[in-house]
């Protein structure tokens, strides 16, 4: 099996999730150096970059490196909180964009803007997803977060991703991995058999969605993610441990990596 490529090219963002475990070096690198980390991936022939942050969406030169991407035949995963996003820019980045996954815990305005992410954070998404399945080719995919928070709304999550032809709808359960996580555990950390209760609701009320369910090994076993600060980095036993820099880049040791 081979790894996907987690590119978190910035840790800034638009949203205040409390659940949030994203990196947070304050570091942003400039498009030479990106392009530098870029050019190794395409040596390396990884065959797929998702794109995140933080909102990769604020980092300047994102469509520059994912011109390039698609150039070198690799396939674009952008995943967006979709503040930035709106009609005109997903024709902008359709051509060069195979995937958008948005990020969509609930369809409660209220546990939305519990959680951090804002009141009308689903009714936006799902504007956006009306207009991608019926102006453009873009494949849509969703992740949602399993947590105490939103537990009582998955079937009716469920019923509306199955209507809209999503590729593919990831479910995570809450890790207090680093960042915010650490310090919110107790409004969101729940039970293995919570987190697989609410993963057989979703798959029973989306049977025309694959579902992928996703726990703490899946994502240390998934995953070569590079920061910010351009540090290539796996997560082992919950903890994340650098392999090495953009600035001494360890080509052979991350070719063993990728195709573990």
């Amino acid at each position: 099996m081979e790894r996907s490529v987690c590119w978190n090219i910035t840790c800034k963002c638009n949203e205040n999730c409390k659940f949030c475990f994203r990196f947070t070096d304050n570091n942003v690198l400039s498009f030479k150096e990106n392009k530098i980390i870029l050019d190794n991936l395409i040596k390396l022939n990884a065959k797929k970059i998702t794109w995140t942050g933080g909102e990769c969406l604020l980092y300047p030169h994102l469509f520059d490196l994912m011109k390039l991407s698609h150039e070198a035949g690799i396939e674009n995963i952008l995943i967006s909180n979709a503040v930035l996003l709106d009609k005109d820019k997903i024709l902008e980045i359709e051509d060069f964009v195979d995937y958008i996954t948005f990020s969509i815990d609930s369809t409660n305005s209220k546990v939305n803007e519990k959680m951090g992410r804002g009141a009308n954070h689903y009714k936006h998404i799902k504007e956006l997803m009306d207009f991608i399945r019926a102006k453009t080719n873009i494949k849509l995919r969703v992740n949602s977060l399993v947590s105490k928070m939103n537990l009582e709304d998955f079937e009716k999550l469920a019923r509306v991703i199955d209507k809209y032809d999503v590729e593919r709808w990831k479910l995570f359960k809450f890790t207090p991995l680093r960042g915010k996580a650490i310090e919110t555990d107790q409004l969101f950390d729940i039970t293995d058999q919570e987190y697989l209760e609410a993963t057989s609701i979703a798959q029973k009320h989306a049977p025309n969605t694959r579902v992928v369910i996703c726990i703490n090994t899946n994502l240390e076993d998934d995953y070569l993610l590079i920061n910010p600060s351009g540090d290539f980095i796996v997560t082992k036993d919950q903890k994340d441990e650098k392999i090495c820099n953009y600035k001494n880049i360890d080509l052979g040791k991350l070719e063993g990596i990728l195709r573990q």
